[in-house]
């Protein structure tokens, strides 16, 4: 996995040269579903700002994903 920030070469974060994917999975050469971006919370936080008539929105701000053939 590379990141290339805007301006600047591109950078090795990681490299795995072996299967990252379940050699058992009858789809391993596509997506079935995809979260790129995680939130961590909880029941709790969700219900509170839920119990004050609120509503929590989360933005990604310059989040790209292009396909390179």
């Amino acid at each position: 996995m590379a990141i290339t920030p805007d301006g600047e070469a591109e950078q090795l974060v990681f490299y795995v040269p072996h299967f990252t994917n379940n050699t058992q999975d009858l789809v391993h050469n596509g997506f079935t579903g995809w979260s790129p971006q995680k939130l961590y919370t909880s029941k709790e936080m969700v219900g509170f700002v839920k119990s004050k008539g609120k509503t929590l929105q989360i933005y990604w701000y310059d989040f790209k994903l292009w396909r390179e053939c």
